[in-house]
């Protein structure tokens, strides 16, 4: 349609109502005169509009996203995320771990491709969240076995109980195998009073030997006797300075 006094390029009718853009006051058909809207050409944005999450002043009120969390995070990093957009995270599907939760931070713990504020057992261990005392350890849930790491893994409020006889033998009858601070040590076999380590390491019974001694250890612990009031007992069992 032809518009008198204006050049033929610059006929343009972006709202198509049959009057020039150059000759009415509102170029774009919002409702809103071009001289308040911030964006005179585009019928989406103008004063009153819908805030989206897009990087844009939707509304011409001078700030951008506002009403969404963290808006300034979202500005540059995406610009046009409300599209597929459904839990209001900006992360946009299918790119969500989790599309019905808010999870900007996409965790997933077991790795299993599903986000951890979708997952009902996102530490994969078998059991889930909310009966598990440690939802977010997949080495630690009720029935596990009890490893030597300074937790408490089958859930029973003991840390490493029995776990040297799980993780920590090293199959060595010359070491006894014990669990503590959340490591395996292995220490000579100590055996008790009136026993000795045997060929195999085990613990056998000691056999006393006292043969030519009055007094000193009987080689197990014991003695092969005690010498009379004033006597000392000499580095060969004898008693001596008696009687001096």
């Amino acid at each position: 349609m032809d518009r008198p006094g204006i050049a033929c390029h610059e006929q343009e009718d972006l709202n198509g109502n049959g009057l020039g853009d150059t000759c009415e006051g509102d170029a774009d058909g919002d409702g809103s005169q071009d001289e308040e809207d911030c964006r005179p050409f585009d019928p989406k944005i103008h004063p009153g509009a819908k805030e989206f999450r897009d990087s844009l002043d939707n509304d011409c009120d001078g700030s951008n996203n506002e009403g969404f969390p963290n808006p300034q995070g979202y500005m540059d990093e995406f610009p046009d995320c409300d599209h597929t957009d459904q839990d209001g995270d900006c992360v946009a599907e299918p790119g969500d771990n989790c599309p019905g939760k808010y999870n900007q931070d996409q965790f997933d713990t077991d790795d299993d491709g599903v986000g951890d504020a979708c997952d009902p057992d996102k530490d994969g261990d078998g059991v889930p969240d909310d009966a598990d005392c440690k939802p977010d350890d997949g080495a630690v849930f009720q029935g596990a076995i009890e490893l030597c790491d300074g937790k408490d893994n089958d859930c029973n409020e003991k840390v490493d109980d029995g776990a040297e006889w799980v993780t920590c033998q090293d199959c060595d009858p010359c070491t006894e195998d014990l669990c503590l601070g959340g490591e395996c040590s292995h220490e000579p076999v100590a055996c008790p009073p009136g026993f000795q380590p045997g060929p195999t390491c085990a613990c056998l019974p000691c056999l006393p030997n006292c043969m030519g001694k009055a007094c000193g250890d009987n080689g197990c612990g014991g003695s092969c006797g005690a010498c009379e009031p004033g006597c000392e007992c000499g580095a060969q069992g004898q008693c001596l300075g008696c009687g001096d």
